[in-house]
């Protein structure tokens, strides 16, 4: 890996910011569990997601992957630049994953167990919690602008 690729999750407040990890092969989703000081991660070109534990300085006591793309598709990616992108908490402590190049939303049970939801796009990039369902957002090409897309709602929010 390149370090021009590599990036770098900080943690931001008034005195001032602190790395929390260093040379991430292109950080993007982020979420953090404040019940268990865990601070998910989502590497997407090394196509996994972290799992974090801090302690109160914001330093990082434990690290492991807890979600490898590749392991979702045995016959191989779907597209060359599939990988975690946007991550969000659901209230039962699942973590849910937009898969870009995949079309695709993974669920991560608190048991480890996986569910998968299938989208009509390929290149979901965002999730977020709405008053009745998981709202997802993606394109259908990430080659021709404008870059045409749709939103779509997941009724697994609860």
């Amino acid at each position: 890996v390149s370090k021009a690729n590599l990036g770098n999750v900080y943690f931001h407040s008034e005195t001032g910011d602190a790395v929390v990890i260093r040379d991430l092969h292109y950080p993007n989703g982020v979420a953090f569990d404040a019940a268990t000081d865990t601070l998910y991660i989502s590497e997407h070109m090394r196509r996994r997601v972290l799992a974090l534990t801090l302690d109160d300085a914001h330093g990082v006591t434990a690290k492991k992957v807890v979600l490898e793309t590749g392991d979702l598709f045995p016959d191989g990616l779907p597209d060359p630049l599939a990988g975690p992108d946007g991550l969000r908490l659901a209230p039962d402590g699942a973590l849910i994953v937009a898969l870009y190049g995949a079309g695709r939303v993974v669920e991560r049970r608190a048991d480890g167990a996986l569910h998968t939801y299938l989208l009509p796009f390929r290149y979901t990039t965002s999730i977020a919690p709405g008053r009745k369902a998981l709202v997802v957002v993606g394109a259908f090409s990430n080659r021709d602008y404008p870059y045409a897309g749709k939103v779509a709602f997941l009724d697994r929010w609860h």
